[in-house]
């Protein structure tokens, strides 16, 4: 299945309406302020399914024909909203000092993918997931701009080598 992905930076004002919603609502039972004043980055991938042949639809189900996801850094979150026709609207999200991510570009459409792990929602859940963006500048910012901010707030132990019996 081929998809074609394009990742805008945006302002929270210029998000889709239900995606908005789903952030307040998230930011409001978190506690986490206001998502408009508290945002540091905020993207949007907008994921539009290409036609495939009939027997890999059979195969694959009914899948959202198009998807958004809008992603949102603050000063200690990452939250995401994934939003499509047929799948609805789930959001969720982290704290940065939880986490762990990896950034990876795919060899063919050099589309940017950001692999995060630890504890979802402030919770004992932990997750593995992947978030698949585009090709744009504006995406390789977000995938750069999250780990960075993930570094700083749970950066890697040290290396040093321990020391046995004194020597």
């Amino acid at each position: 299945m081929s998809y074609e992905r394009t990742t805008r930076q945006c302002h929270f004002s210029e998000l889709d309406h239900g995606i908005q919603q789903a952030l307040q609502g998230y930011f409001q039972s978190h506690g986490l302020g206001d998502p408009e004043t508290e945002s540091r980055l905020c993207t949007e991938t907008l994921t539009v399914r290409r036609p495939a042949p009939k027997w890999i639809s059979i195969l694959e189900g009914n899948l959202d024909p198009t998807s958004r996801l809008a992603m949102m850094i603050t000063s200690d979150w990452l939250v995401w909203v994934l939003s499509g026709e047929r799948s609805g609207t789930v959001t969720a999200g982290a704290r940065l000092k939880v986490l762990k991510t990896k950034i990876l570009v795919t060899r063919r459409s050099e589309e940017f993918r950001l692999e995060i792990s630890g504890l979802l929602n402030d919770s004992k859940e932990f997750a593995r997931g992947t978030f698949e963006l585009g090709a744009q500048p504006a995406a390789q910012k977000f995938c750069e701009s999250v780990n960075t901010a993930v570094l700083e707030q749970n950066p890697p132990p040290s290396k040093e080598h321990r020391r046995w019996f004194g020597i």
